[in-house]
């Protein structure tokens, strides 16, 4: 008995994440074959350049699965990602400025240049571990970067972690070429201060921002100066210190108009904080996420809901006295 397609692919949809019973459900059909490369290939992690080169010689000798892929990962190295107890600088070292062959090759391998052009239908971008040149100083029309602004218009989510930026406004310029980016994550981003001019200021469509405060506090020095983000209606931060308190702040105060949900992580702050960090007004939020490590973080964050007429807030309090909290601030 042979069973009707609607079923099969129901199943091997249940089965998405698990790619290794999906790999058996083809050896035992090939029926199962074009709904299962749906799945694994909807998501793409190049890590180094030799997986580049492999999956380079795939797509050239089947196109179609070109067109599966919608989410696009360049990793170039993952195990930092795991080492907490390693300071910042180290792995600021380890990720980006140290040579060697599984390191800063993705704006010079040319494999991987061909790759972007050839996968039409990527609408999310994860990269790090890079150095960004602007195009006045790229000799030829052969580079990642012009390779990446050719599928640009496509991206709706981008994922810059580690990247370096001879100046901050070159990021703007970036991002200015994606023109359809609805949601953007920021870790640690470098880059030399920018001077503050009267220049013009960029519009930028993001619906969803989530930043690394510790690795990216200069980007929200920027935007605050140069960027419109007039439909931002979601911020998250993470890593952030009291002294970057006044940069949240002042980045809700310039998407006011349009901001609903903040997701705050957590923060030390200093013991006279009740005189130098003032309660954040979070009044014209519709949700807040909060995770406060302490009590005085817990104080804090009372005093902006006791400010506020917060009736309407959806409010979530994470790893605070051992249990969640989920409900609506009265």
């Amino acid at each position: 008995m042979r069973l009707p397609p609607e079923i099969t692919d129901r199943v091997i949809d249940e089965l998405s994440y698990e790619h290794q019973t999906l790999s058996s459900c083809t050896l035992v059909s090939r029926n199962f074959l074009p709904r299962s490369r749906l799945h694994f290939f909807r998501h793409v992690i190049l890590s180094t350049p030799q997986s580049c080169k492999r999956f380079h010689e795939l797509i050239l000798s089947n196109p179609s699965i070109a067109s599966l892929v919608k989410s696009l990962e360049i990793d170039t190295d993952p195990r930092y990602k795991c080492k907490e107890d390693i300071h910042l600088h180290e792995l600021i070292e380890r990720a980006l400025f140290q040579s060697s062959s599984d390191r800063q090759w993705v704006c010079r391998d040319p494999i991987l240049q061909d790759i972007l052009y050839l996968l039409p239908n990527v609408t999310s971008l994860t990269t790090g571990a890079m150095r960004w040149r602007n195009f006045s100083r790229i000799p030829t029309a052969l580079s990642f970067e012009r390779a990446l602004s050719s599928i640009a218009s496509g991206i709706t989510t981008l994922r810059l972690d580690y990247v370096h930026f001879d100046c901050l406004t070159d990021l703007l310029d970036m991002l200015s070429a994606f023109t359809r980016l609805k949601s953007l994550c920021l870790g640690t981003i470098i880059a030399a201060p920018f001077a503050a001019t009267d220049a013009e200021r960029v519009s930028l469509g993001i619906e969803e921002l989530e930043m690394d405060m510790e690795g990216s506090s200069r980007v929200v020095e920027m935007f605050l100066l140069r960027a419109k983000l007039e439909k931002l209606r979601r911020l998250r931060v993470t890593k952030y210190f009291s002294v970057q308190v006044e940069l949240v702040r002042a980045l809700m105060d310039l998407t006011k108009d349009s901001l609903e949900d903040l997701e705050m992580g957590t923060c030390i702050l200093p013991a006279d904080w009740a005189k130098r960090c003032p309660p954040l007004d979070v009044s014209y939020l519709k949700s807040l996420w909060i995770e406060p490590p302490s009590c005085s973080l817990a104080q804090w964050w009372a005093l902006s809901l006791e400010n506020a007429d917060a009736k309407n807030i959806n409010l979530v309090v994470k790893d605070f006295d051992t249990s969640p909290t989920l409900g609506s601030s009265t």
